[in-house]
């Protein structure tokens, strides 16, 4: 029964995450400064020591996104979909890791509760569609949390340290690991020990002392300046733990969701005289007041917190009787079922409007249509859309795509299209390709 029941869970899980995922992917300019990046690595044979950059151009992560990616673009025939499609399996396994670890330090009953949670989740399903680079956070959490509650302190900093070659927030996982060796293995070599792990995966980045000293200064600036008057950094916290479980909010069961996660919390803190729950305790804790610093931080900020909640939830359920427990499950299904197959998340609206992106087969005609129209001239690009603040136009999506299709294009060309996304392209221009809510336009 529990191995029946874990598989239709897992099945489940798959079927919504690659459910109609090629006709929904939305290949992203930065997805597309990666790829670009990778193809250089490949066509180079040059391995970096920066990783993909952050949104400040002075600052990248560590480098093993781009180690662990160049074998399997290079794999795919530097198809842009099939890599994707790589990606989410990869992402997926981050279910099997899951209740895997949980069944470990918490029991079966909580790892199988929060396994259904995770299925379900729309902040889970999201991020594994998405199929961003930091997406692989939440599956390195498990080994640090086994890790260190079990006192293997080199390789507990060796993971929190590969977390930083995905993303810096990861950061606020640093105060409650020390919190916790303070608390429970008070030695200075057990320190020592986890600061030398943590140093050594991101070696690579004291190679460029321009861009540490740049963070050195940066760092103390963007603190101090994190919480001005007014600030509700709570309300992002809500949307965190909501999401988690809601597609939409509902009174009612947000306030159970709220209850149960309190009572999980309860829970733990009765039970923190064993290591893994006053880890994770101090997890949750100083992840809260880490996140809580960043004013309203984007959603994937909270990515190195995201087993938690889950687990707390599931950790509450267990003390129900089984029935209940069933029923509130279901109850959760029946609430997001309607929202599971809802067009944001499956069926994209027919107009591009702002923050749907544009989906892959779209984005394919329209590199085509660029193509058929320069008839073998040199051209250059840009694009006017949402976060084209960024480098290149936010366009590498669609560079990268040209390229793909050996037309890539080139800088100061005469021949020039631009990308209109999310808006009307301007009136009596030379217009191309039209799509609602996208057009590219000629220009000389």
């Amino acid at each position: 029964m529990r191995n029946t029941l874990f598989l239709l869970l897992f099945i489940s899980a798959l079927f919504l995450r690659f459910y109609r995922f090629s006709a929904t992917f939305v290949f992203s300019g930065e997805l597309g400064d990666n790829l670009l990046s990778i193809r250089d690595i490949i066509l180079s044979r040059h391995l970096p020591l920066l990783g993909p950059p952050t949104s400040h151009p002075w600052l990248s992560f560590g480098p093993l996104y781009y180690w662990l990616s160049t074998p399997i673009l290079k794999l795919v025939d530097f198809n842009p979909l099939f890599f994707a499609l790589i990606s989410l399996f990869l992402l997926s396994s981050t279910l099997l890791v899951h209740y895997s670890s949980v069944s470990k330090l918490t029991g079966f009953r909580t790892a199988l509760i929060s396994l259904a949670l995770l299925t379900i989740s729309p902040a889970w399903i999201e991020s594994s569609r998405s199929v961003r680079f930091f997406d692989f956070i939440p599956i390195l959490f498990y080994p640090l949390w086994i890790l260190l509650s079990s006192a293997h302190f080199f390789y507990a900093g060796l993971i929190l340290g590969l977390m930083f070659n995905f993303h810096f927030s990861p950061l606020i996982l640093v105060p409650a690991s020390l919190h916790f060796i303070y608390l429970k293995y008070r030695k200075s070599a057990n320190f020592f020990k986890f600061i030398i792990g943590l140093i050594l995966p991101i070696l690579p980045l004291f190679t460029n002392l321009s861009m540490l000293g740049k963070l050195a200064i940066w760092l103390p600036y963007r603190m101090a300046g994190l919480a001005p008057a007014g600030n509700q950094p709570g309300f992002s916290v809500i949307q965190f733990l909501l999401r988690q479980f809601l597609f939409t909010p509902h009174l009612l069961v947000s306030i159970l969701i709220f209850t149960l996660t309190s009572t999980g919390l309860i829970l733990v803190f009765r039970h923190r005289h064993q290591p893994h729950l006053l880890l994770l305790l101090l997890f949750f804790t100083w992840g809260i007041l880490g996140i809580g610093l960043h004013r309203l931080p984007p959603s994937h900020y909270y990515l190195p917190l995201y087993p938690i909640p889950v687990v707390l939830v599931a950790f509450a359920l267990t003390r129900l009787p089984k029935i209940v427990t069933a029923l509130l499950i279901t109850s959760l299904l029946l609430i997001n079922f309607p929202h599971l197959f809802s067009p944001k998340l499956y069926y994209y609206p027919s107009e591009v409007i702002y923050g749907s992106g544009v989906q892959y087969p779209i984005q394919l005609s329209l590199s085509r249509a660029i193509i058929t129209d320069a008839r073998s001239l040199q051209f250059s690009l840009s694009r006017v859309g949402p976060f084209d603040v960024y480098a290149k136009n936010y366009a590498q999506n669609f560079e990268y795509l040209l390229w793909y299709l050996d037309n890539p294009p080139v800088p100061d060309s005469r021949l020039h299209y631009t990308i209109y996304e999310a808006q009307s392209a301007p009136e009596s221009s030379q217009v191309i390709f039209s799509h609602p809510g996208l057009a590219v336009v000629r220009s000389f």
